[in-house]
């Protein structure tokens, strides 16, 4: 990842770009929940809804699809990847969960660590809970073979090794993990991860990799998701990187694309391009995840 200029911060910056922010006497220095927008972005996305609201089928029949492509290209120029291992999502918790619904399978055992977000947890221990029998008319619920380790890690943490070592161990004692969660720059605790040699390690012994990356785009330095090794990339695009909120990547590594499959089925679920399966998910609400 490459910024092509830099700009300048301060006073005169919050004014000209943020006037929506100094207009509240607010200093907004949270941009780990939401994001900030700048009112350019803002402005851009208004006009997109007026486009909707105003002749809705031209829109959504003769630019949707355009701009869609036009966003994901810019996506994939910013993070030096590939268009077409890229897809627009609303959010990292959006992306993860769509991820489990379609690559989870029965029998898995699946990673998490204290340190995984609440929601992404949550994601991960549904799937472990039930499954309902949908082949009958019994309205009880069967146990799903799918279980989830959560890793509790152990401070303090002096270096890389410390936390390298705490996920050997644990893949050591639980040689049935088929599916890792790690953080990029965790939530709770603000720690930048060694996510290149964790994913090393768990791809050694056969476990596929899901990258939480909420908070690393935009935040990390030269960011190669590629370089990282990982089987999928999830990021926000709206918390660190100024794009209107709901935005995020899911990005796949090029032998994992057609896994990649929307949870809700709509009419390009089966498109040969994944960012088309995720373009038209019923009458859309598209405006945050254009390239303005």
């Amino acid at each position: 990842m490459s910024c092509e200029k830099f700009v300048e911060f301060g006073k005169s910056v919050l004014a000209s770009d943020f006037p929506h922010v100094a207009s509240t006497g607010v200093i907004m220095l949270n941009s780990g929940s939401f994001g900030l927008s700048p009112k350019s972005v803002i402005d851009k996305k208004i006009e997109c809804i007026q486009d909707f609201e105003s002749y809705g089928d031209n829109y959504v029949r003769q630019s949707l699809l355009r701009q869609t492509e036009d966003s994901i290209e810019a996506v994939a120029k910013l993070l030096d990847v590939r268009p077409d291992q890229c897809v627009i999502v609303d959010n990292v918790t959006t992306g993860i969960s769509n991820l489990l619904d379609t690559i989870v399978r029965p029998g898995d055992t699946i990673l998490v660590n204290s340190w995984t977000y609440g929601s992404v947890k949550m994601a991960a221990s549904l799937s472990s809970e039930v499954m309902t029998n949908r082949n009958s008319d019994e309205t009880d619920v069967k146990p799903s073979s799918v279980q989830v380790v959560e890793l509790d890690i152990e401070l303090p943490i002096k270096s890389e090794e410390d936390i390298i070592e705490q996920v050997r161990k644990t893949l050591e004692q639980r040689s049935d993990i088929r599916i890792a969660i790690l953080d990029h720059i965790t939530s709770s605790t603000a720690c930048l991860m060694p996510v290149q040699q964790l994913t090393k390690l768990c791809r050694s012994r056969g476990v596929l990799v899901v990258i939480d990356g909420a908070h690393a785009i935009g935040q990390v330095p030269e960011l190669d998701i590629e370089s990282i090794g990982a089987d999928f990339y999830v990021g926000n695009l709206h918390k660190w990187c100024f794009a209107p909120k709901s935005a995020a990547l899911l990005w796949a590594r090029a032998d994992r694309i057609d896994s990649l499959r929307p949870s809700v089925v709509s009419w390009l679920v089966r498109d040969h391009l994944a960012s088309m399966r995720f373009a038209f998910l019923g009458t859309p609400r598209h405006q945050q995840r254009l390239r303005g």
